[in-house]
């Protein structure tokens, strides 16, 4: 989808770009954001919203340098 830039900046260990909700909608799909957003209860403008918030953070600190961090 063209993101590939902005997802390798949150493995990486550089600094993260950011990502906005129109770009999670056309990562993930509308239906599956929709789908997603019904079952926790949430518009999926909202839901939308908070993983452009929270998901570079999250994969940012699931691969710290750079890599799948070992559980």
């Amino acid at each position: 989808q063209g993101l590939g830039g902005t997802v390798r900046s949150w493995v990486g260990t550089g600094a993260n770009q950011p990502i906005t909700a129109d770009q999670i909608h056309q990562a993930f799909g509308s239906e599956t954001v929709k789908q997603l957003a019904a079952r926790i209860g949430m518009s999926p403008e909202d839901l939308a919203a908070k993983l452009s918030a929270v998901l570079p953070q999250a994969i940012d600190k699931l691969t710290p340098d750079g890599v799948a961090a070992k559980t």
